[in-house]
């Protein structure tokens, strides 16, 4: 059992997974159990696995698509991240906490999917958007919008620069399981059109 923070990290950094639960004590030294919360939460990547059987386990099914999340606020992150783990879809998640961080992951690697949220700080996501339909490199990559926006001018914004769908954060978390599976397992190859959008 880790006895202050360094432990705690660098045994989450070694271990090839992540607990499905970390309970750090308040009042560990050198820092306390918030402060090392916090850094945990601050982290830029997260594995979601599946839980398998050994003996179930197809080595075909092993290639997990990554999925990159552009999103500032670090509650609806978390939200995302257990809703992503419902699913039971083995996925790697990366996340993006701004526009300008969003852009320069996206030249260091393109993902399966991107989840992107309008309402960022340093570049907002309409910008991101315009910016990624107008580099050929993204030109495939399936974009949706992740956002508390549900105006219909926000949505025909998106529609129009390229969004392949557009995903108003529900207020219930099944909802939002069932949205994210719905999403995950559409074949992007064929583009929603505007009634489905």
């Amino acid at each position: 059992m880790p006895q202050n923070r360094s432990q705690l990290l660098d045994e989450l950094r070694a271990s090839e997974a992540l607990p499905d639960l970390i309970l750090p004590d308040i009042n560990m030294p050198k820092k306390t159990g918030f402060d090392a919360t916090r850094l945990l939460n601050n982290w830029h990547t997260f594995v979601v696995r599946i839980r398998k059987s050994a003996d179930a386990m197809d080595p075909g099914e092993m290639r997990r698509p990554t999925i990159l999340v552009a999103e500032d606020d670090e509650d609806d992150f978390y939200i995302f991240f257990l809703a992503l783990q419902e699913t039971g879809l083995p996925v790697t998640l990366l996340r993006a906490e701004n526009g300008d961080r969003l852009m320069a992951m996206l030249h260091e690697r393109v993902p399966d999917i991107l989840f992107l949220d309008l309402d960022m700080p340093c570049k907002n996501g309409q910008q991101c958007l315009s910016e990624i339909r107008s580099d050929k490199r993204l030109d495939a990559l399936p974009v949706v919008i992740y956002s508390s926006f549900d105006d219909a001018r926000h949505v025909e914004y998106c529609f129009r620069h390229g969004a392949n769908q557009y995903l108003v954060k529900p207020y219930g978390f099944s909802e939002l399981v069932t949205a994210m599976k719905n999403v995950l397992t559409h074949d992007w190859t064929r583009p929603l059109d505007r009634s489905e959008f």
